[in-house]
């Protein structure tokens, strides 16, 4: 403020963040900068190379008015954003790279804006540093110190092997030949020839902020483990420069199974790179040539092998996490026998009375079905999950999943059922196969296909009934909203999926309609919950612990949230479970550090992760809820 009011008329208004609301309000606006700008255009790209510059900051109007001018000039346009009060502000201009003067114009708005920042006592590089685009510029940013640098860099690096071209370069313009873009993708006989995939390997643009959100790879710190390795080897490849057979060979595939789908892309990295969709079109490539290991088929058809079970459960339980079972598992299964599996039960009943008089209902009007949507809808097969207003009704339809079916039935299962039913719901289990989340992200996609056109043919029916599909398992939630319509392309998969929505959010949306419940019952519990990948990838992040917090007597304990590192069957798996117990770790300890009586989650997996690597016992967050209504 005393800075603004020393500078009146130049400062035409300010505005303080006060409070802890205004304060994270302007973070957000901070924050979502960069995405809107990254998808401001399907055609221009915002373009990293005059984005580090700062001048002092009373010279910051200038400096904004001169590059508006250079803009203006060059017939581009432009954003401007960032950090103002020290002078340092993201400039990027959006340019299209498949036009034949983009490096052209980039080396003209270089020199313009270079020459700018320099006439007002200003910086080329602010904060990120020079690299390879500004070297050839430096000598002329530090006349004097530029040859003493040259030299130091000489003394210790004589053969020039150390990053060569970076910081001191040769160069003394633009660089040329350094954009990945290119009008000569080869064709590859891939879906990655197809616009929309294409598209989106160009969206990555290696800013590298997936080194901090990828589970994998902020655990290892190896760049193959990062997202934008997968990005960045696909460019290679639809480039020419890699050949289309490494995507059926070990090497590439390994790159690609180091992205265990846990869909943290879409809400985390700047540009929303749907670098989990391109992972899995690339194993889907090697698995139709090579076919499925039989370990993977197992973890796949784990609900097959879970009905079964569930038909002798006690007998099945003495022998799963027995030493010789563990051993059988870890040496002939390559499934990892230090790993605590579930307990089989009794499989939990679907496809009831209920649900099949359901079917006697009369059908509600609703739109034509059977309209294939991929030319209508090119974007439905990659990239973030569109806003979805799901219609919602006193009919639910429960899609229980297979940890709730054949692991959980009293819990996780019973429980959704009873606390729907406690707020007036009329609730139907109808027939239902796996989701299929496990094939699908392990790119076995034509064996989920069946499975896929079984739930519709079930879910459809009672969906043109009134009924809204409900979900108590995120990642079987996501596969109907998300998969379905991806690889099937058909109307009724989207119409399944705008009528499916996780349990969470079903109920909450119920409480902001007054519809909901609160005469609960006392639960005197201390509570921590574990907020799953495929939630947060849905939108779910807040509605679980507001949901316990309605309760009289629970204590939500917070947490340093973070991925348990199992991610489905991923950490199953013999080669990957001391990496999954890894990315686990800071979890667990964050866990034990709270000492809270319960600690929750709505994810299976998750809980077989935690109950294994914090050893406790793990509920769904509906149990507590089934408590405080006393059901």
């Amino acid at each position: 403020e005393e800075w603004a009011a020393a500078r009146r008329g130049k400062v035409l208004d300010f505005r303080a963040a006060r409070n802890a609301a205004e304060q994270a309000t302007l973070w957000a606006v901070r924050k979502a900068a960069l995405p809107l700008i990254y998808r401001a255009s399907p055609i221009e790209k915002p373009m990293n190379f005059i984005d580090d510059t700062a001048v002092p900051a009373e010279r910051l109007g200038d400096y904004v008015n001169g590059l508006r001018a250079m803009f203006q000039k060059h017939r581009t346009r432009f954003a401007i954003f960032g950090h103002a009060g020290n002078g340092n502000v993201h400039v990027m201009p959006l340019l299209d790279p498949h036009d034949g003067t983009f490096q052209s114009r980039m080396a003209a708005m270089a020199e313009d804006a270079f020459e700018l920042t320099w006439s007002l006592g200003g910086t080329i590089t602010g904060e990120h540093g020079d690299g390879i685009l500004r070297a050839p510029y430096l000598e002329r940013q530090y006349p004097k110190a530029y040859a003493v640098m040259a030299r130091v860099k000489h003394a210790m690096d004589p053969t020039g092997i150390l990053n060569p071209g970076n910081v001191i370069s040769d160069a003394r313009t633009f660089p040329e030949g350094f954009s990945r873009y290119t009008n000569t993708y080869v064709e590859t006989g891939t879906v990655f020839d197809e616009p929309e995939y294409r598209d989106m390997i160009e969206m990555c643009h290696g800013c590298g902020t997936c080194r901090d959100y990828c589970p994998v790879g902020s655990t290892t710190a190896l760049e193959p483990h990062t997202a934008r390795a997968k990005a960045v080897l696909l460019m290679e490849m639809i480039r020419g420069d890699l050949s289309r057979d490494s995507l059926t060979e070990k090497p590439l595939k390994e790159v690609m199974d180091s992205c265990f789908n846990c869909k943290m892309c879409l809400s985390e990295c700047p540009s929303q790179v749907d670098i989990p969709g391109l992972a899995i079109a690339a194993r889907k490539e090697f698995v139709e040539k090579h076919g499925m290991p039989v370990r993977n088929w197992i973890l796949g058809h784990a609900d097959k092998v879970a009905a079964v079970a569930g038909l002798a459960p006690a007998a099945v339980n003495l022998v799963v996490g027995s030493p010789l079972e563990r051993a059988a598992r870890e040496s002939v299964g390559k499934v990892a026998g230090k790993l605590d599996l579930p307990r089989f039960r009794r499989p939990f009943a679907t496809g009831g009375a209920s649900a099949k008089r359901a079917l006697s209902l009369p059908l509600e009007a609703g739109p034509e079905k059977g309209v294939a949507v991929a030319a209508a809808h090119p974007h439905a097969r990659l990239g973030p999950m569109p806003h979805r207003d799901v219609p919602l009704t006193k009919r639910v339809a429960y899609f229980a999943g297979c940890f709730a079916r054949f692991h959980d039935p009293q819990g996780e299962a019973e429980a959704t059922v009873k606390v729907l039913e406690a707020n007036g719901i009329e609730v139907v289990v109808p027939e239902q196969r796996c989701c299929g989340i496990a094939l699908i992200t392990m790119g076995a996609e034509r064996s989920i296909r069946a499975d896929a056109r079984r739930n519709l043919e079930t879910l459809l029916p009672l969906v043109d009934r009134g009924f809204t599909v409900v979900a108590s398992a995120p990642s079987c939630g996501l596969a109907l909203i998300e998969d379905y319509p991806r690889i099937l392309g058909t109307e009724e998969a989207r119409h399944l999926a705008a009528h499916t929505i996780d349990v969470h959010q079903y109920l909450w949306r119920l409480h902001e309609r007054g519809e909901l419940r609160t005469d609960f019952k006392e639960v005197p519990i201390s509570v921590v919950y574990h907020n799953a990948c495929h939630s947060v990838a849905q939108g779910i992040t807040e509605e679980p612990i507001k949901l316990l917090k309605l309760v009289p007597g629970v204590e939500v304990r917070p947490i340093d949230d973070s991925c348990c590192g199992i991610a489905g069957t991923y950490g199953m798996k013999s080669e990957n479970y001391e990496r999954a117990m890894e990315i686990g770790a800071p979890l667990f300890k964050e866990l034990h550090r709270t000492k809270a009586e319960a600690i929750l989650t709505g994810c299976g997996t998750c809980n077989i992760q935690i109950a294994h690597g914090a050893k406790r016992e793990v509920v769904h967050t509906m149990a507590i809820l089934r408590r405080a209504y006393g059901v």
